[in-house]
């Protein structure tokens, strides 16, 4: 059997009605490239391809499969995988259904991550990762052992086959989320607890793959996500979540966070596609020496609100996007087509200058292009003072600074450009000029000029909540069109729906909704693996939809509660829910299976008081929030529906 590694290239289809198809495209077979792709069409629908080889002769093992689902619509520009023929390494297995022998198939797959036998594991073998049919739960590291080449990286991906291409989650084994600055009523889990997720020791030559946004997710460890050495080289982490990670500390009484999502170190690092954040400081942190780092394509920021202070829950550890402080003279940063922010102290804090215990890093040739920044505390976009880094460009950058206390960009230094872009709100500050700069827009700013002074007109932002996820798309009549970052908005960045779409009817699919993480959308349910007792730790779902006729609704989902420990969930209809009024038990069900939902109040969780909950709605638009409360509960069709006797 050949299996097949993937990577991500964009391919234009027209799309026409409601589809579900398996794609290829390009398969390298040792005799040249070929490009071609397959389909399966639901009943009386079509789609359009501009060109169909014949399968005839190509053999494949394990194909990923891509599900979509559109209505009629003009063009859209998808993202198809990039196989390649790598039949020469050997497949191993990891599963928690496997028996633990020799990991070379299903069966006697090993059943931990630490279990792997990386003594037989060479330049070209490729592990797979059981996902599950929604997720499959790791609790010991992954520690890699082996190194593979350039020409034959070892790759370990999460499984493509159906009932085992759910989600990988490594747990560290805290369920309690990291405290918040100055919280006292905190008790720390150490008990069990791993320290990381994924350690890449010296290793090279190494991808790891979730084929999809958070394929594979890391939470729940006492310091890192990721740790890499300093020694590792041509790592690749794509399609990775990392949240909830990291340390608690106590001083006088009051419990803070603190350590990174990902310890960075190493040369020819790449993340990609992957989602950072809510870790107990920095989503990247420099270790040691760091060079040729690429990020592309990913967010980070911060979510978790402080309960008081207007900030991140971690706003006191100085929590950066990206910090780079240690292994001096450092060089070769690309950061392009992702989103830094919101909920950090600096979007980016790169370098440090000379400190007394001997650490210092100066970050030269930094490439920004097509990065969205977004309302940093303190500063966005900064060279640390003092340091005089050399031959940054920033291209195509939005930075939005509408309550930035500082900068909304710091650089000292030479060899600097700054071309195409958009600064908005607080201090442009380059107190060694620049040496080129051109095409740029910038609105409400202090400090230096780079560019036309204009509103730019973004297409939905609110200034006034540093959480919020705004569109940064420009209005038609924008003055800076051209300019600013081609990434605009969370939604189009993981290809989600606009959060204020308003869908059409009463009854909708869970995930057609606007979907925010712990909440995943996976073989057509929602669901999140983690309990959480507090709403707004919680998944998000929201349904914006349109009543023509006021009067009293209830609202029906299809859900599947295996048992008391999941079957609850938060509800509400115009507001965020609160608890414990607002809490949704489910009577447990045999698989997936429908319930009207009703509200606890004053009642207990065997004994709601509001059965059913019943809203009362105005002629016009609404929206339906469903927070995660417990773990593993699934959700599936929802529907508003008018009370009988309405």
């Amino acid at each position: 059997m050949k299996l097949l590694n993937l990577k991500f290239i964009p391919y234009r289809f027209v799309l026409t009605g409601i589809l579900s198809f398996v794609l290829f495209s390009q398969i390298v077979m040792q005799g040249g490239s070929e490009a071609l792709a397959y389909g399966t069409v639901d009943s009386g629908r079509s789609w359009i391809y501009e060109d169909q080889p014949s399968l005839e002769g190509i053999e494949f093992g394990n194909p990923t499969r891509l599900t979509a689902q559109w209505q009629a619509q003009p063009e859209y520009e998808i993202y198809l995988p990039f196989i390649q023929d790598s039949s020469s390494g050997t497949v191993y297995y990891v599963s928690k259904l496997g028996n633990n022998m020799d990991g070379k198939s299903w069966i006697s797959a090993w059943n931990e991550l630490d279990q792997i036998d990386w003594d037989v594991i060479q330049p070209g073998d490729t592990i797979l990762l059981d996902g599950g049919a929604t997720e499959m739960v790791y609790v010991t590291p992954m520690r890699v052992g082996s190194s593979g080449t350039r020409d034959e990286p070892i790759t370990i991906q999460l499984a493509s086959e159906p009932e085992r291409d759910g989600r990988v989650v490594i747990f560290g084994g805290r369920s309690t989320p990291l405290p918040y600055c100055g919280q006292t009523d905190y008790v720390f889990e150490t008990a069990g607890v791993r320290n990381v997720g994924i350690l890449t020791g010296d290793s090279s030559w190494v991808v790891i793959d979730g084929l999809r946004w958070r394929g594979i997710t890391i939470h729940g460890h006492n310091q890192h996500g990721i740790r890499l050495n300093s020694d590792s080289s041509n790592i690749t982490v794509r399609n990775v979540e990392i949240y909830d990670n990291g340390q608690a500390e106590q001083r006088n009484g009051e419990w803070s966070p603190d350590k990174p999502g990902v310890n960075l170190s190493g040369r020819n690092i790449t993340f990609e596609r992957v989602i950072i954040h809510d870790n107990g400081q920095d989503a990247f942190q420099s270790g040691g020496d760091v060079g040729d780092f690429t990020l592309r394509e990913s967010w980070i920021y911060n979510g978790r609100e402080h309960p008081i202070v207007d900030e991140s829950f971690n706003y006191c550890s100085h929590t950066d996007g990206i910090q780079i402080f240690d292994g001096g003279s450092l060089s070769g940063f690309l950061i392009e087509e992702t989103i830094i922010g919101p909920g950090f102290t600096n979007g980016v804090n790169m370098g440090q200058e000379l400190a007394a215990n001997n650490i210092q890093a100066v970050t030269n040739d930094v490439t920004f292009r097509d990065v969205l920044f977004t309302k940093a505390a303190d500063n966005n976009i900064m060279g640390h003072p003092n340091t005089k880094p050399q031959g940054w460009v920033i291209d195509h950058v939005t930075a939005h600074c509408p309550n930035t206390k500082f900068n909304c960009l710091y650089l000292e230094g030479s060899g600097h450009r700054v071309t195409n872009s958009i600064i908005s709100g607080a201090t442009i500050s380059l107190p060694d000029g620049l040496d080129t700069y051109s095409g740029n827009c910038q609105w409400n700013t202090q400090g230096f000029q780079l560019g036309q002074v204009a509103n730019p007109l973004f297409a939905d932002v609110d200034k006034s909540d540093p959480f919020s996820l705004d569109d940064y798309s420009l209005l038609p009549n924008s003055p800076c069109t051209g300019k600013g970052s081609g990434v605009t908005s969370v939604a189009q960045l993981l290809g989600q729906p606009d959060p204020d779409r308003v869908l059409s009817g009463l009854s909708w699919e869970a995930e057609e909704g606007y979907i925010s993480p712990p909440f995943i959308a996976s073989n057509g349910y929602i669901t999140q693996s983690i309990e959480t007792s507090d709403p707004t730790l919680g998944g998000r779902a929201a349904y914006r939809f349109r009543i023509s006729t006021a009067g009293n609704y209830i609202v029906e989902a299809i859900v599947d509660a295996p048992d008391s420990g999941s079957n609850s969930v938060f509800i509400n209809v115009d507001g965020e829910p609160s608890k414990p009024d607002m809490i949704w038990d489910i009577q447990i069900t045999s698989g997936p299976e429908e319930r009207i939902a009703s509200w606890r109040g004053s009642g207990t969780y065997d004994a709601n008081e509001f059965v059913p909950k019943v809203f009362f709605l105005s002629a016009g638009e609404h929206e339906l929030i469903i927070r995660g409360r417990e773990r593993n509960i699934r959700l599936d069709r929802v529907s508003v529906m008018p009370l009988s006797g309405n």
